[in-house]
C-alpha cells in the first residue's frame, strides 16, 4: 500500500492532504499520514479580525483530525530525513519522543527554511533554501509566487 507523508500542515500541506484523501476514493490502497508540530490549522487571514475580537479566535484554529479525516496526523518536528532509507523522523512537542515513518512518496510543506536561511552564512545554502516551487500559474499561483517575491524582499 502505497504511503503519503506530507510534512507541514499549512495551507500547502493541508491542500495536498486533501487532495491525496479526494483521490483515495479511487485509489483505496493508499496511507495518507501529516506530521505537523501542532495538531490544529491556524486560519491566519482572519487573526486581525480575532485579535480586535470582531470574531472569536476558535474561529481561527481548526483541529488537523476533523479537517483531514482518514489521514494519520501525527505530532512532530522533523529531526531526520533520510532519502536512501525513505523515511524521515519526527519528534514529539510534548513527550520529547522520536518516531520514524517509512514513506513512499514525501511532501515537503514546511516554511521553516526561511528562517534557518536568516542563520546561515553560506550563500549558497541560503540561495536553495530561499527556492520556492509553485505549482500552477493560474491566479492563485501567480498570486502565490508575487506574495512569495514580495515577502521575500521585505525580511
Amino acid at each position: 500500500m502505497p504511503k503519503v507523508v506530507v510534512l507541514g500542515a499549512g495551507f500547502a500541506g493541508l491542500s495536498a492532504a486533501s487532495e491525496l484523501l479526494r483521490l483515495r476514493k479511487r485509489v483505496r490502497d493508499l496511507d495518507v499520514i501529516v506530521v505537523d508540530r501542532n495538531n490544529f490549522m491556524t486560519f491566519t487571514p482572519l487573526l486581525p479580525e480575532a485579535a480586535t475580537g470582531s470574531i472569536e479566535m476558535r474561529a481561527v484554529t481548526q483541529p488537523l483530525r476533523a479537517l483531514l479525516a482518514g489521514a494519520q496526523v501525527e505530532l512532530g518536528d522533523v529531526v531526520a530525513l533520510d532519502e536512501t532509507a525513505r523515511t524521515m523522523s519526527a519528534r514529539h512537542p510534548i513527550t520529547q519522543v522520536v518516531t520514524t515513518i517509512g514513506y513512499d512518496e514525501l511532501i515537503l510543506a514546511l516554511v521553516g527554511a526561511i528562517e534557518v536561511a536568516t542563520e546561515t552564512k553560506d550563500l549558497v545554502e541560503r540561495d536553495r533554501l530561499l527556492r520556492f516551487v509553485v505549482v500552477g500559474g493560474g491566479f492563485t499561483g501567480v498570486e502565490v509566487a508575487g506574495e512569495i517575491t514580495a515577502f521575500l524582499r521585505s525580511i
